[in-house]
């Protein structure tokens, strides 16, 4: 006659965070997952800035996991040239060239008005 005894002695899961270039996830040794979920990137940060000579690189990091993703930048282009700056509109239409004239030539006007009947009164 044979007997059997099941010995069953409970686990109690320890979970470590794990994660790849997809996702991360909770993993026990005994490789129960759980929690598997696509990255949480923050925003990205130029870490070498792109010239018209070199590709400049990017990264931004999980906000759960700490995984960093990494990305290039194209090399700026000949045809963007710093000579060919273009003065941002401010919404301010005023002229202010225009304005100024204005008043010296009212300022003129008065003052030749002034001297005009000034030669009369002493004639």
């Amino acid at each position: 006659e044979m007997s059997f005894t099941n010995v069953y002695t409970a686990h109690e899961h320890e979970y470590e965070l794990k994660h790849d270039e997809n996702g991360h996830w909770d993993e026990c040794a005994c490789k129960d997952v759980q929690n598997k979920e696509l990255h949480k990137y923050g925003d990205w940060k130029v870490t070498k800035e792109a010239t018209q000579t070199a590709k400049g690189e990017k990264e931004h990091t999980c906000t759960i996991c700490g995984y960093t993703e990494k990305a290039e930048i194209a090399k700026l282009s000949s045809s963007k040239s710093t000579t060919n700056v273009t003065t941002p509109s401010t919404g301010d239409s005023n002229p202010l060239a225009m304005w100024m004239t204005l008043l010296f030539a009212g300022a003129a006007v008065v003052l030749v008005t002034m001297v005009q009947s000034k030669k009369k009164k002493t004639k």
